[in-house]
């Protein structure tokens, strides 16, 4: 089932706590402050003002309105960057409690031990599109970190009516998004635990030079993280389990690197959903090194959308060395099948992954109604080195790439392993142009009982801890190409001089 999610949730959140904790500073020579949060005097030591519930603090919670005294650090960060002050630092094993969200301003770090968790109170009454930590400037907020701590979105006691719109507080309806920021830039979110909200854990929305790394995001209300008309955007280290919409899904979003993530849902859509939906650029996408399993729809699909003429600098997508496995599970074709759907983008290269037992389809094109059959491709997908394997059949067969037969778009198929695909490898051959590759041959993964994908090799295989000769030798050990160079097919087929490294990360994964 999903232990190998689990697993590395654990990793991660370990890694996550002991970062903290080495990150952990002594609270002295630190003034005490009134019930209220109001400082008695200025703090003694930039740049960290620290907020505690044992009156060690410079601000100190009572358990009930707590972003009060939170607010109250944070401003006071703001009005003295010039005196050396940078940080807020968040102390105790305790929940801190919000009735209203937390506003952050720029130059600022917001940080916690370990142990600090900011919950939203019960039945909070909180207006659409306001979030739980959000900023102290409409826009133009810049050079923040958030690190180090817990945020509770507390969803199931906050499905409250509200008497604003008359309807009641659903997922992916705009309440208690977990952190939000505007027209910012410089946004650095990591080693969270963030989980239970109720739309998107973290929305950054007309920003530039976004990190979103080493989380663990779990029932997400909406998107794990939405990007909206953003530049230089990465999402690397994440173990993110989805409800509802994708984990990852950015929209208008150019300069994107997706990678080193655990993606799966418990439902909702699927993994990663890349939308495009005006006229400005997406040419320079990423996705590597993630692992995608037991998402509700797609772990990867693209939809171009708005006025006519987007879809001209929607291309050069990259989507290499990943496992997918049983992804697609319930929504299958509406998504375009369980793997990688691609509709509205032009050169997408899809090499070196693994797709094993995903539903209706593991690499798909839209079907496309009514369209013509032309003498030239409008949309050409690459697809090479990758191995396409116990694909089965949801609500349409279970085929490894589904075809458009009306010539609108055209897969280039060289080079992959093909293996045990309950409806076939093609749906269609006039969709496909097929060149080496190896159809009905066995890859000889070491374990696919364990999700092992490595390829088996009487020579050796670096397992993530030492090398180790097996019974067997894959045939798609040396099948593929890069650069004309040979590889090995499926999601460790690097040059030899990175084969070492990615065998450790496979380990991992």
């Amino acid at each position: 089932m999903k232990m190998l999610g689990k697993w590395l949730g654990c990793a991660i959140f370990a890694l996550c706590m002991s970062s903290a904790m080495a990150q952990r500073l002594p609270a002295s020579d630190v003034y005490v402050t009134t019930t209220s949060g109001a400082v008695d005097r200025r703090p003694m030591a930039p740049p960290v003002v620290y907020v505690a519930a044992d009156g060690s603090g410079d601000f100190n919670i009572d358990g009930k309105d707590d972003q009060v005294e939170i607010n109250a650090a944070l401003k006071f960060i703001a009005e003295h960057h010039n005196e050396g002050y940078t940080t807020v630092r968040l102390q105790g094993r305790l929940v801190y409690w919000l009735s209203a969200p937390v506003r952050i301003g720029s130059n600022t770090i917001l940080t916690g031990d370990g142990h600090v968790c900011l919950r939203v109170i019960d039945h909070a009454n909180w207006a659409r599109n306001e979030p739980i930590v959000g900023t102290i400037e409409t826009t133009g907020t810049h050079d923040v970190e958030i690190f180090g701590f817990e945020i509770d979105g507390n969803d199931e006691n906050n499905s409250d009516l509200d008497p604003r719109t008359g309807r009641v507080r659903n997922l992916g309806q705009y309440y208690y998004t977990g952190l939000e920021f505007t027209g910012a830039g410089n946004i650095n979110v990591h080693h969270m635990f963030l989980h239970n909200n109720m739309n998107d854990m973290f929305k950054v929305t007309r920003c530039q030079n976004v990190k979103y790394h080493d989380n663990i995001v779990y029932k997400t209300g909406h998107a794990g993280i939405y990007a909206v008309n953003c530049q230089n955007v990465e999402v690397f280290r994440n173990n993110i389990t989805n409800r509802t919409s994708s984990a990852i899904r950015p929209d208008s979003v150019n300069h994107l690197k997706i990678w080193g993530n655990i993606v799966t849902s418990l439902s909702g859509s699927g993994g990663v959903q890349i939308q495009k939906s005006n006229a400005n650029p997406m040419d320079d996408i990423e996705i590597y090194n993630t692992v995608f399993y037991e998402t509700n729809g797609s772990a990867v699909n693209t939809t171009v959308r708005g006025g006519a003429g987007n879809d001209k600098n929607a291309r050069d997508l990259h989507i290499h060395h990943n496992i997918i496995y049983d992804t697609g599970y319930l929504k299958g074709p509406n998504y375009g099948g369980g793997g990688v759907s691609i509709s509205g983008f032009h050169d997408t290269v899809i090499e070196n992954n693994v797709f094993d037992g995903n539903c209706d389809s593991a690499i798909a094109h839209p079907a496309v109604r009514n369209a013509k059959t032309s003498g030239t491709a409008q949309f050409v997908t690459i697809v090479r080195n990758n191995i396409i394997s116990n694909t089965r059949a949801k609500r349409s067969p279970g085929v490894a790439m589904r075809c458009d037969p009306s010539g609108t778009y055209m897969f280039k198929s060289e080079r992959n392993c093909f293996f045990k695909n309950e409806g076939g490898n093609f749906s269609d051959m006039r969709g496909v142009i097929s060149k080496h590759d190896l159809i009905e041959v066995d890859p000889l993964y070491v374990s696919r009982a364990d999700r092992i994908y490595q390829l088996k090799s009487k020579e050796g295989r670096w397992d993530g801890a030492k090398w180790v000769r097996d019974d067997a030798t894959s045939p798609c050990v040396g099948a593929g190409r890069i650069d004309g160079a040979r590889i090995d097919i499926g999601a460790y087929g690097y040059p030899p001089m990175k084969k070492k490294l990615f065998g450790v990360l496979g380990a991992g994964i």
